[in-house]
């Protein structure tokens, strides 16, 4: 079971979140975006499943993974997905949702556990942070947005404050960085995802009505999304690789954003979630056929139990 299949899922239930949300915007009945949702749930389910079977076999499967960058951006991504299926099961089963809410933090720990653990022993070259850090530690934020719609306020709260340091700590080491570094034509995909959490962010702070915070961070999202179009081609120079399953989740989630705090946003919110679904299609149609024909897992040298 090769993780690099997991940014595709994650990005595809962003995607569908963020139609469901525009479903809700423009008054349009959201029968077809659940269905989509109930259908990656499942795919999402089983991709879970899958590497679960893959760890009881073998446990140390998961830091052979973690050393790898598509095994690292991989499983950061499967870490989410449990916040999002306890987000699709909530309004039929509450009381499952929260303990699928309160398994997915004590996963996340642990995993940021053993990344803590791999960044430590591991090589020197290797002690580097990267953006998929947003995600790996940062992505607590998704937990935050998913606890709010569970009624947990104050975790919700905690979880926010506690990403947001994360997050712009990532953001400023990064840049450092990239200031003295040149980023290789084979890791600028994951760049996108520096997207990522200010668009999370900003969907927290306006679940808590923080209208200030929430125009903030949509700033910076139109300043993110602005540059992913001016480097499009800079970021894509080394030809399609699984690594560009990045690029889905943050899209799609400032698609979701924008169109969430409405008004002045609601049709640049769709705009971009247009754009993101016609660049998502492409990207999973082709890592889905290379999971399913068994070629995922060798192109990523992912881990075998």
């Amino acid at each position: 079971m090769p993780p690099a299949i997991f940014p595709v899922i994650l990005g595809l239930m962003g995607l569908g979140f963020a139609w469901k949300q525009a479903a809700q915007n423009f008054g349009v009945p959201n029968a077809v975006p659940a269905i989509v949702l109930g259908a990656l749930t499942v795919l999402a389910i089983a991709a879970l499943l899958a590497y679960v079977v893959k760890f009881a076999q073998r446990p140390s499967v998961v830091l052979e993974d973690l050393a790898v960058l598509p095994g690292r951006l991989g499983m950061s991504c499967a870490v989410l997905l449990p916040y999002l299926l306890s987000l699709v099961i909530a309004p039929y089963a509450p009381v499952q949702a929260v303990l699928i809410l309160v398994l997915a933090m004590v996963v996340q720990a642990a995993f940021n556990g053993a990344l803590i653990f791999g960044f430590v022993t591991g090589p020197s070259e290797q002690r580097r942070v990267d953006a998929i850090w947003h995600l790996a530690f940062g992505g607590w934020i998704v937990g935050a947005a998913t606890a709010h719609h569970l009624g947990m306020t104050w975790v919700a709260a905690l979880l926010f404050w506690g990403a947001l340091l994360t997050c712009v700590s990532i953001w400023v080491i990064t840049l450092q960085q990239m200031s003295r570094d040149t980023v290789t034509a084979a890791l600028r995909p994951i760049l996108a995802l520096h997207l990522a959490p200010a668009a999370c962010l900003g969907i927290v702070s306006t679940q808590f009505h923080a209208e200030g915070m929430s125009q903030a961070f949509g700033l910076m999202t139109v300043l993110g999304v602005i540059l992913l179009v001016l480097r499009g081609r800079w970021m894509a120079r080394a030809g399609a690789t699984a690594l560009w399953g990045a690029l889905i989740f943050p899209l799609a989630t400032t698609a979701g954003f924008w169109l969430l705090m409405a008004g002045i946003w609601a049709l640049p919110g769709a705009g971009l979630l247009a754009v993101a679904t016609l660049v998502a299609l492409p990207i999973s149609l082709r890592m889905l056929r290379e999971w399913l024909y068994g070629r995922l897992a060798h192109n990523t040298n992912a881990a075998i139990a």
